[in-house]
């Protein structure tokens, strides 16, 4: 989160088609949103959630790897986590979108220790990213979709597609089907709903919720 407070500001100037993933204008109403929302923090979880990604870092990369010397300068990465966010005023909405605004003048100016750390961060961002687009996602989309036709090449409509996100329509007649004996109705109702919590008596997963259930 706090890298995204500072690349938000970064993003905006640039065209739609140069932005990273994440921070293209479709999907910047949604990141402001979270950014500034009024909703409270804990820094002492951030604080052990900070040090415990670094400490990570620490282990799997090795003090001498370009980001740990950059990112923790000899400190431990505890005392790296307390400096930050004990140190900044990012908990606050208002300081978010100051930040924000202040666009990228401000964000390279400010001495925030969480932004400061932030900034460090985001190069590697930037490079790692760039390898996995260039040298990952490029060949495994490439991949799939060759993948893709192979298999409808052999087996056609006759298997279902892979399950991703996006919403799937159909037409045709709605109707139950036979299921152990007995017919599956198409569809179900709120007495239904009702009706099977109190057949397992209300004993998961077939509970309600006691706002429904009372």
């Amino acid at each position: 989160m706090p890298a995204r407070w500072c690349a938000i500001s970064k993003k905006k100037p640039k065209p739609d088609s140069e932005r990273l993933a994440g921070y293209h204008d479709s999907q910047l109403p949604a990141l402001e949103l979270q950014l500034f929302s009024p909703a409270p923090v804990y820094p002492g979880l951030d604080e052990v959630m900070l040090a415990d990604a670094l400490q990570e870092s620490l282990e799997q990369l090795g003090a001498s790897d370009p980001f740990n010397v950059a990112a923790l300068k000899g400190r431990t990465p505890a005392a790296v986590a307390k400096e930050a966010i004990g140190g900044t005023k990012l908990g606050d909405p208002a300081a978010r979108k100051a930040l924000v605004a202040s666009g990228v003048s401000g964000l390279s100016t400010s001495t925030d220790p969480l932004v400061v750390l932030a900034r460090v961060a985001d190069g590697f961002s930037r490079k790692n990213q760039k390898t996995l687009d260039d040298r990952v996602t490029s060949v495994a989309t490439e991949a799939g979709e060759k993948i893709g036709r192979a298999r409808f090449a052999v087996y056609g409509h006759s298997v279902y597609p892979d399950a991703t996100f996006t919403l799937r329509l159909s037409y045709g007649q709605v109707k139950g089907y036979r299921m152990n004996g007995t017919i599956a109705p198409h569809k179900t109702t709120l007495f239904g709903l009702y009706e099977r919590a109190q057949s397992f008596d209300l004993k998961p997963p077939f509970d309600l919720p006691s706002a429904v259930s009372g």
